[in-house]
């Protein structure tokens, strides 16, 4: 038995065959640049993803002896939908988290509705990059296309519609658009009232992993996979992550090391939404029932990582390639073993959670003359850190019971970071085998629905597996706790914004 896993992203789609004991049998992907608009938009070309989407399915299919494939699930980028004609014609492209348009319906929003509630409902506060400002945005300053618009969908209802299902949206994606309430699973009234848009704009809304038709017998044919295959409602990429990293039970922590670093907790229904508002946190249901995720994040991981590469490291670049290494592997030899004094806080695109400030610049402290490479590239790495530190300490403070973390993306391939990070944060991280977790994620809602197991849960010990524990050491935790202390101490978001002090309160209650 095997099913199908796809994930649709920012910048390319994926696709997994995998069997019932996890093995990723093929894959195939496809790469794509999202579009700038004249009016400072960014936008992914909706026809071109979803004809890349059907080529990664076919060439998967093709590597793997489609005749396997029982189910198909997907996974895809939040907030970012597309309006479809009566007849199921793509009218338009989706605009994307990164699109800077829409702070004037953002205001209208916001000034409709009351914040606390608006929370206490959806999970998130209002914001311009939510599905509910972007459609508001078309229908103001596109009112051609959107007069057109019967629904609209998330991209990987869209891809499974076009495969031969019903429209719909899954939970997760439900509860980006910030319409829904995440509670009661249902599209909220006050909040489409406040938004002037009519909820037949949008599709009915499933629990993930629900079975949402079957593939269509020519398009089966021509992607090389038999008849019958079930179509089955897939999630966020976020939390597909999640399942397919393992964290499924209340207290296991993601940590998500690519461009961004964004970091998710399992609970159950959050105990202080009040807290989490303040530290502007986002709560969203998990793939798993009556679980949620809370999402915080740090804009500037990896991407800060290739900064500091491109701008200081060109020498390792060019031996790396000369002598067949890897150049963080050598950027990493060059981080001192002694201890340094130098600080590093790093907003190079502004602050993420807690304090959600896009005009934060980086603050670099205690460097002198004496200062090496090595030393700011430890600064940079610790500053990082730091940040993730400061999220979990802020979940921790509302109520969030925090278990072990498990690490994926880009940067969780260094185990030397990691391990800087275990003694750092004095916690154990955990690494995984595979590297395709958001299309295991994926396939482990289509292996549940076509009975290949009787839970997700079960699916996901079965078929993650875990690399390795890194330990932390004890004798390490002290010098980053001080260096951690000093970090806040001279942190002037953190100062400003008395987080500590509602830390500290928070505690005495």
């Amino acid at each position: 038995m095997a099913v199908m896993g796809v994930d649709i992203g920012t910048s390319g789609c994926k696709a997994s065959a995998v069997g019932a004991d996890g093995e990723i049998l093929a894959g195939a992907y496809r790469e794509y640049t999202p579009k700038a608009t004249s009016d400072g938009g960014q936008e992914l070309d909706s026809r071109q993803v979803m004809k890349d989407a059907m080529e990664v399915l076919r060439e998967t299919a093709v590597r793997c002896g489609g005749e396997k494939i029982e189910a198909i699930s997907v996974s895809s980028l939040g907030e970012s939908v597309v309006p479809l004609s009566r007849t199921g014609e793509i009218l338009a492209d989706a605009i994307i988290y990164s699109d800077s348009r829409g702070e004037d319906v953002e205001k209208e929003l916001a000034g409709r509705v009351d914040r606390e509630r608006f929370f206490e409902k959806t999970g998130y506060a209002p914001s311009r990059v939510s599905s509910v400002c972007r459609i508001m945005w078309l229908k103001k300053h596109k009112p051609e296309i959107y007069r057109q618009a019967s629904f609209f969908l998330p991209m990987n209802s869209l891809l499974l519609f076009l495969l031969g299902a019903k429209p719909h949206i899954d939970y997760t994606l439900a509860s980006t658009t910030e319409m829904f309430d995440i509670w009661e699973k249902k599209w909220d009234r006050e909040i489409l009232k406040a938004a002037r848009l009519p909820e037949t704009l949008l599709p009915p809304a499933v629990e993930p992993g629900t079975v949402v038709g079957t593939i269509q017998d020519g398009t089966a044919g021509r992607l090389g996979l038999p008849r019958g295959v079930l179509l089955v409602a897939g999630g966020h990429d976020q939390q597909c992550v999640s399942l397919g990293a393992g964290v499924i039970r209340d207290g296991d922590v993601l940590d998500g090391m690519g461009s961004v670093e964004a970091v998710g907790a399992v609970a159950g229904r959050p105990p202080d939404l009040r807290l989490l508002a303040k530290y502007n946190l986002s709560v969203e249901p998990h793939v798993i029932p009556g679980k949620y995720s809370i999402y915080g994040c740090t804009m500037t991981a990896g991407r800060a990582v290739k900064w500091f590469r491109d701008c200081f490291c060109q020498d390792l670049v060019l031996a790396a390639v000369q002598e067949r290494k890897d150049v963080y592997d050598l950027m990493f030899d060059m981080v001192p073993r002694e201890q340094n004094n130098v600080i590093w806080i790093p907003y190079f695109s502004g602050a993420g959670t807690p304090f959600n400030d896009p005009e934060a610049k980086s603050i670099l402290l205690g460097a002198d003359l004496k200062t090496g490479r090595g030393e700011l590239f430890a600064a940079l790495l610790e500053g990082i850190a730091f940040e993730l530190q400061l999220n979990l300490e802020c979940l921790e403070a509302a109520g969030v019971t925090l278990g072990e973390i498990h690490a994926v993306g880009g940067l969780a391939k260094n185990e030397r970071y990691l391990r800087m990070k275990a003694d750092l944060m004095g916690r154990d991280i955990v690494t995984l085998s595979s590297n395709e977790v958001g299309t295991l994620g994926a396939a482990i809602l289509a292996m549940k629905a076509a009975g290949g197991c009787r839970t997700m849960e079960e699916a996901a010990d079965v078929m993650v597996k875990v690399k390795k524990r890194i330990r932390r050491e004890p004798d390490h935790f002290s010098y980053y706790q001080n260096k951690y202390d000093r970090y806040k101490e001279n942190h002037p978001w953190y100062v400003r914004s008395g987080i500590g002090q509602l830390h500290v309160s928070h505690k005495k209650i």
